[in-house]
């Protein structure tokens, strides 16, 4: 076979392994250090929300919002928060909610969704009651 033939097979099998080993292998994670799960909140208080974010390779965007259990708005305790412009393999969040007067139920849920560059997914949530 001609030297230039080899070379070139040489360095396209190696383009596709590099470009291979590159991909975003993992999904996104989520680390929520604030508030803990279950944790009992008085009417007007303030609430510390802190979490990490990270990737393998690029993380895109996050949302937070206050839901029920799954998921949907609930309008009586209005919280979001979302950036989709969100750049590395690591960003740590913090933000404080206040939990409203007058709520209606006695738990709320704090709904993390968190994409990577590649459009991979990672969700969470804690579940928060009103004490």
């Amino acid at each position: 076979m001609n030297t230039k033939i080899k070379t070139s097979l040489i360095l396209a099998l190696g383009v596709v392994f590099m470009s291979s080993c590159a991909k975003d292998k993992e999904d996104p994670t989520i680390t929520i250090t604030s508030p803990e799960n279950h944790s009992e909140h008085h009417e007007g208080s303030d609430v510390a929300i802190k979490a990490i974010f990270e990737d393998d390779k690029e993380l895109a965007s996050y949302k937070i919002e206050v839901g029920d259990e799954s998921g949907e708005h609930i309008h009586e305790f209005h919280f979001f928060d979302e950036k989709t412009d969100l750049e590395g393999e690591k960003f740590e969040y913090s933000n404080t909610l206040t939990f409203p007067d007058s709520l209606t139920l006695n738990a709320y849920y704090l709904h993390f969704e968190v994409k990577d560059a590649e459009g991979k997914t990672a969700t969470s949530k804690v579940m928060l009651h009103k004490h």
